[in-house]
């Protein structure tokens, strides 16, 4: 039964994390369709149209990938590092209200990174035999 219910809710977190995540990501994927790009800003210093071309890579695609858990915590480290960029970078004098989301966001990823995608996922099918891969 622990089994069972340590699996449903690796599923729940991943699910649950990428799917809000996604809709940040969908919003950027506007932004670039709009032709904006330029006007995004660049709080690491690589140039606005990369950032946010990075920043949408990881909260539309990875967040895809990571609903499906198709490599999880490839996925919830890029993730994890683009909310710690959001959260502590980019708002870095905000307050604790405008951070707040990306640092649950952070630690949520976090976890994921520790814990895997569990067994309901793409990967545990697709790499069974393969742990190496599995541990992706």
């Amino acid at each position: 039964m622990g089994f069972f219910i340590s699996n449903l809710g690796l599923l729940i977190l991943r699910v649950g994390l990428g799917s809000m995540m996604i809709v940040h990501g969908a919003q950027k994927l506007k932004i670039i369709a709009s032709g904006r790009a330029g006007q995004w800003l660049d709080p690491i210093g690589i140039g606005s149209i990369p950032s946010l071309y990075l920043a949408t890579f990881a909260e539309f695609f990875c967040s895809v990938l990571l609903i499906f858990g198709l490599f999880p915590r490839v996925s919830a480290v890029i993730l994890a590092i683009t909310m710690f960029v959001a959260g502590f970078i980019f708002l870095k004098g905000a307050s604790w209200n405008e951070r707040e989301l990306s640092v649950l966001f952070f630690v949520g990823f976090l976890s994921l990174i520790f814990l895997g995608g569990g067994d309901f996922s793409v990967s545990s099918v697709l790499f069974k035999n393969n742990s190496f891969l599995l541990k992706l």
